[in-house]
Parts: C-alpha cells; sequence; structure tokens
C-alpha cells in the first residue's frame, strides 16, 4: 500500500493510474484482491462514490458487467434521487458532491445501458447533461471532461436505437468538448508518453473509446 494513504485512497490511486496510464489489464487485476464492500463500509458518501466510479469504470470495460452493476446500483440510484433534491449548490463542498454524485448516475446510466433499457439510460444521460449544464458549469469549472463524458454517452443510447445522425451529433458534441482549453486531457493521460510509443499510445485510448 502507497506511504500514508488509507485503503480507499490507496484503491482509487491505483485504478486512476492503471486508467490514466492505459494499462487497464493491471487495473482490473487490482480488482481481484479488492473487497469494495468492505474497503467502503463506514467511510464518507463521495470517497465511496469515488471508488465505486472507478470500479464500475474498470468492469465494464472489460465487459464485466454484473460486477458493475453490483458496484454501482445502488449508490448510483441514491446519488441520481439526491441530485432531483439538489435545489441549489452553496459551497464548494456541495459542489464537488454534486460533481460526484454525477458520474454515479452516470454510471448508473450504463447499467440501464448494458442491459438494453434505453429509455431509462436516455432519461439519465439527459438529467445529467442538464444538471452540470445548469448548476454545475461555472466561470472557473467548466466540467467540459464530465460534459464530454455525457454526450459521449447520450450517443451511445442513439446509436443503439439507429438514430446516427443525432448520434454523430452527440458524439461530435463530445469530442469538441475535450479540444476546448481546460479539458486536461493530457493530465488525464499524463504518464502514458512516458511509457508508450505514439503510435501504441493512439490505439491504446482508441481501444478504450470504442469498447465503450
Amino acid at each position: 500500500m502507497a506511504k500514508n494513504l488509507n485503503p480507499v485512497e490507496h484503491a482509487v490511486k491505483r485504478l486512476q493510474d492503471g486508467l490514466q496510464e492505459a494499462d487497464f489489464d493491471g487495473a482490473y487485476r487490482f480488482l481481484g484482491d479488492l473487497d469494495l464492500d468492505t474497503v467502503t463500509a463506514n467511510i464518507d458518501e463521495f470517497s465511496s462514490l469515488r471508488l465505486r466510479c472507478l470500479v464500475a469504470e474498470v468492469r465494464d470495460f472489460f465487459g464485466d458487467y454484473a460486477a458493475a452493476k453490483e458496484a454501482i446500483e445502488t449508490v448510483g440510484c441514491a446519488s441520481f434521487d439526491k441530485l432531483h433534491e439538489s435545489l441549489q449548490l452553496r459551497t464548494e463542498t456541495e459542489h464537488a458532491m454534486a460533481k460526484q454524485r454525477i458520474w454515479a448516475a452516470i454510471h448508473l446510466g450504463y447499467v440501464f445501458y448494458r442491459a438494453h433499457h434505453y429509455d431509462k439510460a436516455a432519461e439519465v444521460f439527459t438529467f445529467c447533461e442538464r444538471f452540470v449544464r445548469e448548476k454545475l458549469v461555472t466561470g472557473s469549472s467548466k466540467c467540459l471532461f464530465t460534459q464530454s463524458r455525457i454526450w459521449y454517452s447520450v450517443g451511445l443510447v442513439h446509436r443503439q436505437n439507429y438514430k446516427y445522425e443525432i448520434a454523430k451529433e452527440a458524439f461530435i458534441k463530445s469530442i469538441s468538448l475535450l479540444s476546448l482549453p481546460g479539458a486536461n486531457c493530457s493530465r488525464r493521460t499524463r504518464t502514458i508518453h512516458l511509457k508508450k510509443p505514439v503510435r501504441r499510445r493512439i490505439n491504446l485510448l482508441n481501444t478504450y473509446v470504442l469498447v465503450r
């Protein structure tokens, strides 16, 4: 375990490092030794959601949809309900909590999406897009990566419903958001360039996107 990190912080770091370095196999292997319910017992909601979202991300990437559902469905539903009650965000802490709940709701949307419940998935993603745009985006916080992920998810649903032109528009919107200043894509893949040739890096990231 990394020095001075508690079990949750250690798990979050291991999974984040795996995703940011495109070491998806390493992140997945780490989950084999992770007792998620034990690690997240008696910790604050923010930390629990953060870890569960990462676990769901990795599980979903490898097609382990049942395990992804187990990791996120209950807290995702709770987060979705709480977001409906978040009429006004007054502090930075409330803002950060709402954003983490949005990510839990996004992964809940994937639970519906993988089960072919496209109407339910669309409802979740549409709500998340509106919530982020109306309540989370500020002058100093554009939430570009979060917005991009939501639009990508919207595109997936439209694609499965054979609405290809609308899906294309959503995917283009997703990509355009990541091209804006402040998206910090280089930070989110901060160490890949140090360890992988450029062509290999591009293939890894393309694989990650296309599999979804």
